[in-house]
């Protein structure tokens, strides 16, 4: 997830009115510990695992300039999107697993790993959901989805299996 943290504005400890601007993860952190508080107390019988996939799940990626995956996450953390969602999701990849992995392989012959992705429905109606991938340009892998829409009902619970395989 991407928080603001450039240019903040911050108390500064030479005088009770000073402040300094300052820039990193140092501002951004307390922005992502701020919107946990704020979908805790939204969610308050949820899971650690369910306000962070709340959180990271909720990104905006178009809010953020010159965006790419591996710097900015999911996007730029939506504090609104966190606290109103019922939806939460999570991978094979354990209790607090919030995006596949499917590790490192060494491409010498052909490769082929599914993984799944379960979203839980905290909330009293059903929730639908186009499935798409986006493939970078030049990728050598393909990706495969066991559907393209997904329907959670109420309260339960909805699977959609991802495969990752080498393009031949």
């Amino acid at each position: 997830i991407f928080a603001p943290g450039s240019a903040i504005k911050s108390a500064w400890n030479t005088s009770a009115s000073a402040t300094n601007t300052i820039n990193g993860t140092s501002m951004a952190s307390p922005h992502t510990a701020g919107v946990a508080a704020l979908t805790r107390q939204a969610h308050p019988s949820w899971r650690v695992e369910d306000i962070k996939s709340a959180i990271v799940h909720t990104g905006a990626p178009s809010q953020i300039a010159g965006y790419r995956t591996s710097r900015g996450g999911t996007g730029l953390v939506q504090p609104a999107s966190s606290t109103t969602t019922q939806v939460v999701a999570r991978t094979s990849g354990g209790k607090f697993g919030g995006a596949l992995n499917f590790g490192v392989a060494e491409f010498r012959s052909d490769y082929s790993r599914t993984l799944e992705i379960t979203l839980s429905n905290r909330g009293s109606a059903a929730a639908n959901f186009n499935v798409a991938q986006k493939l970078p340009q030049g990728s050598a892998h393909s990706i495969g989805l066991s559907s393209s829409a997904v329907t959670v009902p109420a309260g339960g619970e909805a699977a959609v299996s991802v495969t990752l395989g080498k393009l031949s």
